[in-house]
C-alpha cells in the first residue's frame, strides 16, 4: 500500500511537471519579408508587450530589404521564423524544408497601379504597355489576373521593377506591381490621380504574408512553434485594435524608413482591410484555396502538374501538457482509486471517441462557416421575405457593420423596383414548388442607394430546424459593364474606321476631283473659243465636258454608296459587279507605286450583302494591302470566285461558331508586301493594334466585324517577306443579282403635253432642266423654294402635268411640300430631285406614291425617259 500511494504521488508530481513544463527564454529570430512598417505591426506588439515572453520565447526582429530572402534565411537556419509570399510553396517544390505556418493577409495586398490620366481604363487595356513586376515568381497572382483577362507575356512589355513609383509617375512605365498598401498613398501625396486593378477582380485569390519555419522545427520544437504562433496572434489582435499605439510604437523604435503618421495610419487602414481580424483567427488558412494558388502557379510552369501541398501546411498537434490538462480529472481518479483504472480506461476513450467525433463536426462546421464567410459572393439565407442571415460579403455591399443592423428586414426591400416582380415570382416558385431558379438577373440597390447588377440562384433548405430559402447572389456589375464598354467600342471603332478610311480617300478623291474639274474648265474654255468660228471643233470640246462630268457624278455616286449613312440594308448582288463599280474609289486610295489588278470571275451566284459595309471591307483591304507594300512598288491583285467549303477548311479561317458547309462566293485580296510573322497574324484583327508608327490600327477589326454580322469568314495567309493574302468567304444565295443598269436614250421627238412646275433652289438646276423639259414640247414653270412652289402649284394646278421637286430647299423642304401639294392635289404627279442616293432621299416618302426620283446630276435622256414614263 505503502509503494503504491509512493507510486500513485509520484506519478501525479510527474504529470504536473510534464503540464506546467515551459520553454522559457529560448532564443528565435525571426526575419521579416521588408522594411520595417505597419506591415509587421503585430510582430512588434507581441515583443513589445511581453507576448513572446510570456510563452517563454526570447524572439530578435530582422529587418528585411531588397535581396534579402526570409525563405534563404529560414531554409539555412539563419533564422528560425520568416515572413514571405505564397512563392514560398515553389520554393518547397525545389526541395527547400519550408512550411507554412499562418496567413497574416487573407487577401494579398499587390496591385496593379496606372495613372488615371493613361488611355487605361480596364485590365484589358495594358494590352501592348510596359509593366514593371517583381522578379520570379513574385508577381504570378497578378500575371494570372492579366492571363484571365485575356493577356499573355506576349501581349506586354515585361520590365523589372525599380521599386520608384517616380517611374510611373514620370512615364517610364505604363503600369506598376505595387503594394495596396503603400504606393497608392505616395500617388496621393504627388496628388496623381491613379486606378488599381486587383487580381482578385479576375477570380485570382492569394494568401499574402505567410509566416513559415522548417521542418526541422516544427518536427523537433512543436511546442515552440505553437507558442511563437499564439503569441504573434496576441499581437496582431493587440496592433488592429489599438492602431495609434502601434504607430506611436513604430515611430519611436520601428521607424528605420522614416515614414510619417499619415502613412502608417493608411497602411494601417488597408492592412486591416486584408487582415480581416473580426472574420477569421489571424492566421487563419484554407487548404482549398492553397490548391487553388498551387493550380495557378502549375499553370505559369512554376509547380508541376497536380502538385501535393503534403508536409507544408502546417497542421498543429496537441502538446503533452495540454493533453494532461485537458484529462487531469482522469489522473486524479487513477491516483484515488486504482480499483477502477480498467473501467476508468474505458471510461476515457469512449469519451475520447465522442469527443474526437464531436471535434470533426465542429471542424466541419468552422471550416464551412469560414468558407462561407470569405467567399467572395453572397450567401443569404431567407424566410417568409425577411432576413435571416447574410456573410460578410453581402453586408460590405449592404455598408453595414454587422449583420444585426439587417436582421429582420425585408429582402424586396434590397431588389430594384423594377426587378421585384421578377424575384417574387421565382422565389414564390423555390418555396412552393420546391423548383431551382438558377442564374436569374436582378439589381440590388442597398443603404447608400449604390446599385449592383447581381446573378442570383436560390434553392429551398433546412435552416434553424424550419425550411428557408437560401440565395447566391454574384456581383456581375463589373463583368457587364466591361461587356458593354465592349459592344460600345465595337461601335465606335466601326465608326471611326469608317471616317477613318474616309479621310485617307479624301486626298485622293480631291486629286481626282481637280483633274475632271481642270478638263471641264479647259473644254469649256475651248468650246467659248471656237463655238462661232468653228463650231464642229467646240462640239468636240462640249462632248468632252459632258464626260467629265459623268467622271465626277460616278464618283460621287460611289463614294454615298461607300458611306452607306450607317444603315443596313441587304441586296442580292454580284461580288463582281460591286468590285467593278468601287474600282475607282480603290484606285485613288492607294499610292502610285502600287498597281491594282483585277481577276473577277463572270457569273458568279449572287451573295446577300449591304453594298455600302462590304465596298468598305474591299475598301480597308486594299487600303492595308497598300500599307504593307510601302514605298516600294507591288501589286494588289483582286479576284473572286466561288468554292465548296467543307468543315475542315472553315476551322482555319477566322468565322463565327458553326457556319455550314456548302457552296461560298470568296473575294480575296492579295499583296506582294512585306508579310506577317504568326504572332502579327494572330493580332491583326485586333482593335487599335497595328504595325505602324502612324496609320489605322482598326481596318482589320472593322473587316471581321462586318464579314461575321454577314455569317461570313475571313481566311488569312501570309509569310514574311513575301506578302498576304486575304480571301472573304460569304455564303452564296440563291437569289437572282439585283443589276444596275444605266438607260440611255436617243434624241426624243418633240412632244406636246402641258406645264411642269420645277421647284429648286439653285437656279442654274432650274434653267438646265426647264431647257431639256421645254425642248420635250413642255412648258414650264419655275419656284425657288417649297414655299413658292405650292403657292405656283396652287396657282396653275390645272396646267401642271407634273412637278420635279429638289428634297433640300430653305424655308420648306422637298418634303413639306410635298405633303402640301398632296393636300391641293391627292393626284399631283412628284418626280424627286436629290443628290442624296435614292433609299436615303425617298425613306421619308415612304408609301406616299412618288411618281419617281432622279438623283442628281442626270443626264437630259434620264429626265426626259422619266418624263415620258408619267405623262401619257
Amino acid at each position: 500500500m505503502r509503494r503504491a500511494i509512493i507510486l500513485t504521488g509520484w506519478l501525479v508530481s510527474f504529470v504536473v511537471a510534464i503540464a506546467m513544463n515551459a520553454t522559457a527564454g529560448e532564443k528565435i529570430t525571426l526575419q521579416l519579408k521588408w522594411k520595417h512598417q505597419f506591415q509587421f505591426a503585430g510582430f512588434y506588439m507581441a515583443l513589445e508587450k511581453g507576448y513572446y515572453r510570456d510563452a517563454g520565447l526570447d524572439v530578435t526582429l530582422i529587418e528585411g530589404g531588397q535581396g534579402r530572402s526570409s525563405i534563404e534565411h529560414v531554409a539555412t537556419n539563419r533564422a528560425a521564423y520568416g515572413v514571405t509570399g505564397t512563392g514560398a510553396l515553389v520554393e518547397r517544390s525545389h526541395g527547400k524544408p519550408i512550411v507554412a505556418l499562418g496567413a497574416i493577409f487573407q487577401h494579398s495586398p499587390l496591385v496593379l497601379l496606372v495613372k488615371k490620366t493613361a488611355a487605361i481604363q480596364t485590365i484589358t487595356d495594358l494590352r501592348g504597355k510596359r509593366i514593371m513586376l517583381q522578379p520570379g515568381y513574385q508577381n504570378s497572382d497578378i500575371i494570372a489576373a492579366l492571363k484571365e483577362a485575356g493577356i499573355g507575356h506576349a501581349d506586354y512589355v515585361r520590365q523589372d521593377i525599380s521599386y520608384n513609383i517616380q517611374d510611373l509617375v514620370t512615364g517610364s512605365t505604363d503600369a506598376f506591381a505595387a503594394y495596396l498598401t503603400d504606393q497608392p498613398h505616395q500617388l496621393q501625396l504627388l496628388h496623381v490621380p491613379y486606378r488599381m486593378f486587383r487580381p482578385i477582380d479576375q477570380g485570382i485569390d492569394f494568401y499574402g504574408d505567410i509566416i513559415i519555419t522548417s521542418d526541422a522545427e516544427v518536427h523537433e520544437h512543436p511546442d515552440r512553434v505553437k507558442a511563437f504562433m499564439q503569441a504573434t496572434a496576441r499581437g496582431w489582435n493587440d496592433a488592429l485594435e489599438h492602431v495609434d499605439e502601434t504607430i506611436d510604437l513604430i515611430l519611436l523604435k520601428y521607424n528605420t524608413q522614416h515614414l510619417s503618421r499619415d502613412q502608417l495610419l493608411f497602411e494601417a487602414t488597408e492592412s486591416a482591410s486584408l487582415i480581416m481580424q473580426n472574420v477569421v483567427n489571424i492566421g487563419y488558412m484554407n487548404e482549398y484555396r492553397w490548391q487553388r494558388i498551387a493550380r495557378v502557379y502549375s499553370d505559369q510552369g512554376l509547380l508541376p502538374p497536380d502538385y501535393r501541398l503534403d508536409g507544408f501546411l502546417y497542421k498543429p498537434v496537441a502538446t503533452m501538457g495540454e493533453v494532461v490538462r485537458a484529462n487531469l480529472w482522469w489522473v486524479g481518479s487513477l491516483a484515488a482509486a486504482g480499483a477502477f483504472l480498467l473501467l476508468g480506461l474505458h471510461i476515457m476513450m469512449l469519451r475520447r471517441q465522442v469527443s474526437n467525433r464531436t471535434i470533426e463536426l465542429s471542424e466541419s462546421e468552422a471550416n464551412t462557416r469560414k468558407l462561407i464567410e470569405l467567399a467572395d459572393i453572397g450567401i443569404l439565407v431567407h424566410r417568409n421575405g425577411r432576413l435571416l442571415y447574410a456573410n460578410p460579403y453581402v453586408l460590405r455591399r449592404m455598408r453595414v457593420s454587422s449583420l444585426d443592423e439587417v436582421l429582420g428586414d425585408e429582402v424586396i426591400q434590397y431588389i430594384h423596383p423594377q426587378d421585384r416582380a421578377t424575384f417574387l415570382e421565382r422565389t414564390r416558385a423555390v418555396v412552393e414548388e420546391g423548383a431551382l431558379f438558377d442564374h436569374v438577373a436582378v439589381r440590388y440597390v442597398n443603404a447608400a442607394q449604390e446599385c449592383f447588377e447581381v446573378e442570383v440562384s436560390s434553392l429551398q433548405m433546412q435552416y434553424e430546424g424550419a425550411p428557408a430559402v437560401l440565395t447566391l447572389a454574384q456581383d456581375v456589375t463589373e463583368r457587364n459593364r466591361v461587356a458593354r464598354e465592349h459592344a460600345d467600342m465595337q461601335t465606335k471603332i466601326e465608326h471611326s474606321q469608317r471616317l477613318e478610311s474616309l479621310g485617307v480617300l479624301a486626298g485622293g478623291i480631291a486629286h481626282d476631283f481637280n483633274n475632271i474639274l481642270t478638263a471641264i474648265l479647259g473644254n469649256a474654255a475651248m468650246a467659248e473659243r471656237k463655238v462661232l468660228s468653228q463650231p464642229q471643233e467646240a462640239q468636240k470640246f462640249l462632248g468632252q465636258i459632258v464626260v467629265s462630268s459623268e467622271r465626277a457624278a460616278d464618283l460621287c455616286r460611289q463614294m454615298l454608296a461607300y458611306s452607306g449613312k450607317g444603315k443596313f440594308v441587304i441586296r442580292a448582288i454580284n461580288l463582281s459587279v460591286m468590285l467593278e463599280e468601287v474600282s475607282r474609289l480603290l484606285t485613288v486610295s492607294i499610292a502610285k507605286n502600287v498597281t491594282l489588278k483585277y481577276h473577277l470571275a463572270d457569273d458568279l451566284p449572287a451573295v446577300e450583302v449591304d453594298v455600302a459595309q462590304m465596298q468598305q471591307v474591299a475598301m480597308n483591304l486594299v487600303i492595308n494591302a497598300a500599307d504593307a507594300i510601302g514605298e516600294k512598288n507591288g501589286v494588289i491583285s483582286i479576284s473572286t470566285g466561288v468554292m465548296h467549303v467543307d468543315r475542315d477548311y472553315l476551322l482555319t479561317t477566322c468565322m463565327d461558331d458553326q457556319l455550314p458547309e456548302g457552296r461560298y462566293v470568296y473575294m480575296e485580296v492579295s499583296d506582294t508586301g512585306c508579310g506577317m510573322d504568326r504572332e502579327t497574324q494572330s493580332r491583326v484583327f485586333e482593335p487599335f493594334f497595328t504595325t505602324k508608327f502612324t496609320g489605322h490600327g482598326l481596318g482589320m477589326s472593322a473587316v471581321l466585324g462586318i464579314v461575321r454580322s454577314h455569317r461570313g469568314a475571313i481566311k488569312l495567309y501570309s509569310e514574311p517577306g513575301r506578302g498576304s493574302s486575304f480571301k472573304v468567304l460569304l455564303p452564296a444565295s440563291g437569289q437572282q443579282a439585283e443589276e444596275v443598269v444605266t438607260q440611255l436614250l436617243p434624241d426624243e421627238p418633240r412632244q406636246q403635253g402641258g406645264t411642269v412646275l420645277i421647284v429648286d433652289d439653285e437656279a442654274a438646276i432650274r434653267e438646265a432642266a426647264a431647257m431639256v423639259i421645254e425642248d420635250m414640247g413642255f412648258d414650264t414653270l419655275e419656284a425657288v423654294d417649297g414655299e413658292d412652289g405650292v403657292r405656283v402649284y396652287r396657282e396653275h394646278q390645272h396646267e401642271v402635268v407634273a412637278v420635279l421637286l429638289d428634297m433640300t430647299m430653305p424655308k420648306m423642304d422637298g418634303k413639306r411640300c410635298f405633303t402640301e401639294l398632296r393636300r391641293i392635289n391627292s393626284e399631283v404627279k412628284v418626280i424627286l430631285s436629290s443628290g442624296y442616293n435614292e433609299q436615303e432621299a425617298t425613306v421619308a416618302f415612304s408609301g406616299q406614291r412618288l411618281a419617281g426620283f432622279l438623283q442628281k446630276p442626270y443626264r437630259p435622256e434620264s429626265l426626259q425617259a422619266m418624263l415620258k414614263s408619267i405623262v401619257s
